[in-house]
């Protein structure tokens, strides 16, 4: 090559020296024409010589600043006398994407000014690094849902922000949901997408879900769905937001495993067919584990905080949840300027009971007990165990009389329903005590003490009674 004003002069020898010695994809053109591109280029962009000629070889490149023109470039290379170094990504003739580095410097061939261009393929180079943003942003998502365990218990926000970052994480995903087991189907816990009016309740049966349907029931990998057109899928058809397309198109559907029990699925979705690759299902893989660690965790949380709240044996709140509800109770009441029943539950004989069957037995009668009061509550009334054989409810809605008789109801029931234990028939009964917020004064520990001193008075009377 020559150099004149610092602009290389090539020949049609030079050419050659380049097809022999230079092992990188090289073209040379301008804007008029391809003049020359050597054995690699042509390998790299899998076209011919005399199809790069016929096609505009600018088409090929997908990434690259705005006003790209091979025109733009000479101007450029003329003014700053320099070698360009840039990056740009490139469709091949079989529609596969290459990333490449390319230099390119300004030549004169027969007096023509044209770019000689060297590329290196990055792609794999690239690929790595697009891979490891897009796990370095699934990481975070998947750590903004850790850290929003811990600032609440309801899980069904959980789902949400779950399936709300999975969509995030995968490339052209738009729209997805989760489901959740319940016996043999499995039920919409969450959706991002959807049409509210057409999924809210939406469930079908496991063995109708895709993840069944191409795993053969083992529900053991993830799958991906190139097109739910295809005649071997069974679609339910859901109403979509999307403004092009009612239904999905494609799907990765992956299953959920909590304590290695099968809990259900997460789906990300688009409209497009062909919308995911294998890379999506790596990403997914790293979704799902992380699913079912931050699902584990939340449950195990929620778990924690409901035996906070509750009486391991009975399952009713404790006497501690007992004084706060009791709290926002009275201040309702207050702001409202409403009424409520507080009433005071003991057992009878349960000493009695302890030292002739065991404890166990008496266990199985405080259980018993707190069963079949539940079942006389309201909605809104509350229940607590206050300690031993002692309970303790809250009861809305109703006045002390006809407290009375639903108590006196159930007190009667109990006494002809003996229960059953290691084959010993043992019936018992309970006392109980009212009081009236506002009637029997607005301070907790009046409506106690008064519900506690009628407690006792009745179990006196009921022992005379009795005898």
């Amino acid at each position: 090559m020559k150099n004149n004003s610092n602009i290389q002069i090539i020949t049609n020898n030079d050419l050659k020296n380049i097809e022999r010695l230079i092992q990188l994809p090289t073209i040379v053109l301008n804007h008029e024409k391809v003049l020359f591109i050597n054995h690699k280029f042509q390998q790299i962009l899998g076209y011919s010589m005399d199809e790069i000629k016929k096609i505009n070889l600018i088409s090929c490149i997908i990434e690259e600043p705005k006003n790209i023109s091979i025109k733009n470039i000479i101007i450029m290379l003329k003014e700053n006398n320099n070698i360009i170094k840039r990056e740009l990504k490139i469709r091949t003739k079989d529609n596969n994407i290459i990333w490449a580095d390319y230099e390119i410097t300004l030549v004169s061939y027969e007096s023509k000014m044209y770019i000689l261009a060297h590329l290196i393929n990055i792609t794999h180079k690239k690929e790595m690094q697009l891979h490891l943003s897009r796990i370095l942003r699934v990481s975070s998502l998947m750590i903004e849902i850790s850290h929003s365990i811990i600032d609440t218990d309801n899980i069904y926000s959980i789902y949400q922000l779950i399936l709300k970052n999975a969509i995030k994480s995968i490339n052209h995903a738009k729209l997805g949901s989760i489901m959740i087991k319940q016996g043999e189907i499995l039920k919409i816990v969450s959706h991002v997408g959807f049409k509210s009016s057409s999924i809210n309740n939406f469930q079908i049966p496991i063995k109708e879900s895709f993840l069944y349907q191409r795993t053969n029931g083992k529900l053991d990998r993830i799958v991906k769905i190139d097109n739910t057109s295809d005649p071997d899928i069974t679609l339910y058809r859901i109403d979509t937001n999307d403004e092009d397309s009612k239904y999905i198109k494609s799907t990765i559907t992956a299953p959920i495993y909590v304590n290695n029990n099968f809990f259900g699925v997460v789906n990300v979705d688009s409209t497009k067919a062909n919308s995911f690759d294998l890379d999506d299902i790596k990403i997914m893989e790293f979704i799902k584990t992380n699913v079912e660690i931050a699902i584990s965790n939340c449950l195990l949380y929620q778990e924690k905080i409901y035996l906070s709240k509750h009486d391991c044996l009975t399952n009713v709140y404790n006497k501690n949840s007992f004084h706060k509800l009791l709290k926002v109770t009275v201040h309702k009441a207050l702001a409202n300027r409403t009424s409520f029943n507080l009433a005071i539950f003991d057992l009878n004989d349960l000493k009695y009971i302890n030292d002739n069957f065991g404890h166990l037995a008496g266990d199985a009668i405080i259980k018993n007990f707190a069963e079949e009061c539940s079942n006389v509550l309201d909605k809104e009334d509350i229940l607590a165990r206050f300690g031993g054989d002692e309970f303790v409810a809250i009861f809305f809605n109703c006045t002390a009389e006809q407290l009375t008789n639903k108590l006196d109801k159930l007190l009667n029931d109990l006494q002809n329903k003996p229960i059953y234990f290691k084959g010993n028939k043992i019936n018992y009964s309970f006392s109980y005590g009212i009081s009236s917020f506002n009637e029997d004064g607005q301070l907790i520990n009046d409506l106690l003490n008064t519900a506690d001193k009628r407690m006792y008075n009745f179990k006196n009377k009921y022992k005379k009674n009795s005898h």
